[in-house]
C-alpha cells in the first residue's frame, strides 16, 4: 500500500525518515510520498480522523483505499500543519519531474491531459501526441470523477503505449495514473506538478482559445 501526504505549500524537497534511514525525497506542488506510519524530520504526523472520502469528493475514485486526516507537527516550534494521507491501492505509481517528462514526450511518448476542457483550452503542453480527456468534471456540487475515462482512454490509447499523464498541479493525474495502471495500461507515468510546473520551467506551451479580455 502507498501513500501520499497532501500538502498546501509550494514545491520544495525535505528529509524523510525510513526505518531509521535518512532520504532526500521531492515534493511535488501538492503531494509527498510517505510510508504509512512515516515521520518526517524534526516533525510528527499524527493519524486524527477515520476516513474522509466523502470530505474530499473522492469517495467515487476505484485507487483510494482509504484518506486520513493528518496533522504534521513541528515539535521544535509547536507549528501545525494539516493535510490528507491518502492510502492507495493498485500498482506501483511512478512519478517524474517535468524536465523528464519532456524527454518522454520528445522521444514519442502521449501525453494525456486530464484537466477539464476549460482548463486546456486557456493552455497545455506543447506535445506532439497528446489527448485531453478529463478525470474530472465540475459540477454546481463540486468535482465528480468522469465515468467513462477509462474507456475514453482506451478508444485512443493501447495498453502498451507509452503515456504520461498530467492535470494542473499533479493530484487528479495521480488518481488517474493509478486507475490506467490498475486497468491494465503497462507504461504510465505521472507528471509531477503538472501544467503549473510545465510553465514554470518555461517549457513550450499552446493555447487552444484566447482569453477575451473586457474593455
Amino acid at each position: 500500500m502507498e501513500a501520499y501526504f497532501l500538502l498546501p505549500s509550494k514545491a520544495r524537497t525535505v528529509s524523510l525518515v525510513k526505518n531509521s534511514a535518512l532520504l532526500r525525497v521531492c515534493v511535488y506542488t501538492d503531494c509527498l510520498r510517505l510510508e504509512p506510519g512515516s515521520t518526517i524530520s524534526g516533525h510528527a504526523l499524527i493519524m486524527e480522523a477515520d476516513c474522509l472520502k466523502a470530505l474530499m469528493g473522492i469517495d467515487t475514485l476505484s485507487s483510494i483505499r482509504g484518506a486520513f486526516l493528518l496533522t504534521m507537527v513541528d515539535n521544535a516550534n509547536n507549528n501545525v500543519q494539516s493535510g490528507v494521507l491518502l492510502a492507495l491501492k493498485g500498482s506501483e505509481v511512478v512519478t517524474i519531474d517535468v524536465k523528464a517528462s519532456k524527454g518522454l514526450l520528445e522521444s514519442g511518448h502521449i501525453y494525456l491531459d486530464v484537466r477539464t476542457v476549460e482548463e486546456y483550452e486557456k493552455g497545455h503542453v506543447n506535445a506532439e501526441n497528446i489527448f485531453n480527456i478529463p478525470y474530472m468534471f465540475n459540477t454546481p456540487e463540486g468535482r465528480v470523477k468522469n465515468p467513462n475515462f477509462l474507456k475514453e482512454v482506451s478508444a485512443v490509447c493501447k495498453e502498451e503505449d507509452h503515456i504520461v499523464v498530467g492535470c494542473q498541479s499533479g493530484v487528479r493525474s495521480l488518481y488517474a495514473t493509478a486507475d490506467l495502471l490498475s486497468a491494465g495500461f503497462k507504461d504510465v507515468s505521472d507528471m509531477g506538478g503538472g501544467y503549473l510546473a510545465w510553465k514554470e520551467n518555461v517549457f513550450p506551451v499552446k493555447i487552444e482559445k484566447e482569453q477575451k479580455v473586457e474593455l
